[in-house]
Order: structure tokens, then sequence, then C-alpha cells
């Protein structure tokens, strides 16, 4: 099971795959991020996303964190 914030950012991900999303484009395009607008708070979410796909982030099947930019869906 996946929270709002989980879902929502698979899905705009997935929406998205294989483009790099900022963490701004993500919290301004995620209704349930535009409150908790902190970078480190979309870091949290997700790290539970990919703990709940068992997604490894070293060596990531399918959310990739891009240094200094954000995260992609390459799965």
């Amino acid at each position: 099971e996946l929270t709002v914030a989980e879902y929502e950012i698979l899905k705009l991900l997935v929406d998205k795959k294989g483009s790099v999303l900022t963490r701004d484009y993500i919290a301004e395009n995620v209704s349930v991020m535009r409150w908790e607008s902190s970078e480190r708070s979309i870091d949290v979410v997700v790290s539970r996303l990919r703990k709940k796909l068992g997604d490894n982030p070293k060596t990531p099947e399918f959310i990739k964190s891009v240094k200094g930019a954000g995260y992609k869906f390459v799965g």
C-alpha cells in the first residue's frame, strides 16, 4: 500500500519516465507535497517509496537519483 504522496510521486515519475524531475518540479506537481515543500520531505517520501518497491538506491531498478538535479524513473 502506498500513501497519497508516494502514489502521486510514483505516478509523476512514471508519466515522465526517463526525464529528470527536480525536487521543485515534484513539489509543484504533487498536491500533498505543496504543503510540505522542503527538499528533505521529498527525499523521505522517495526513500519510503523505494523501500516499498524493493529498489536499492545504490543500484536502482526503478527510481534513480540524479546528483544535484532530482530523480528519474528508469524501470
